[in-house]
C-alpha cells in the first residue's frame, strides 16, 4: 500500500473513532444518571471548550504551515513519507477537541458541549483530509 494510500485509510478511522466516540458517550449519557452541576462549573466548562477551539484552531494552522503543497504528482507518495507524521498530528488534535467536547457533555450533560467541539472537529478533520492537504 502506498504512503498515499495509508495516510486516506488513517485519516478515515480517525474521523469515523471521532464520531463513534461522541455517539457513544452520548448515549451512554442517557444511561448513566449523572446529577446536575452547578452553573459556574457549567460556564468554566463552556470557556474550556472554546479556549480549546480556538487554541487547535491555531495549532492546526500552525501545523499545515509546516507542509508545503508536493511538487508535483509523481512526488505525492514522497510527500506523504515526509510529512505524514504531521499530518497525523494535526488530525489527532482536531480529534482530540472532539473526543474532550463527548467527555465533558459525558460529565456535565450541557449538549453545547458535544455539539460545538464535534462538530469543530468533524469539519477540520474534513477540512485537512489528506487531499485537501496536497493543496
Amino acid at each position: 500500500m502506498s504512503a498515499a494510500a495509508n495516510a486516506r485509510v488513517l485519516h478515515a478511522v480517525l474521523t469515523g473513532s471521532t464520531a463513534v466516540t461522541g455517539a457513544l458517550l452520548a448515549a451512554l449519557r442517557g444511561a448513566v444518571p449523572i446529577g446536575p452541576l452547578s452553573d459556574m462549573v457549567g460556564t468554566v466548562l463552556r470557556a474550556v471548550v472554546l479556549a480549546l477551539v480556538l487554541g487547535a484552531t491555531v495549532g492546526l494552522r500552525v501545523l499545515k504551515g509546516t507542509m508545503p503543497a508536493p511538487a508535483g504528482e509523481k512526488e505525492v507518495n514522497a510527500w506523504w513519507r515526509a510529512h505524514q507524521g504531521r499530518a497525523v498530528a494535526l488530525w489527532l488534535l482536531a480529534e482530540g477537541v472532539g473526543v474532550a467536547g463527548a467527555a465533558l457533555y459525558f460529565v456535565s450533560g450541557d449538549p453545547i458541549l458535544l455539539a460545538v467541539p464535534m462538530a469543530w472537529a468533524i469539519g477540520m478533520l474534513l477540512w485537512y483530509s489528506p487531499g485537501r492537504l496536497l493543496d
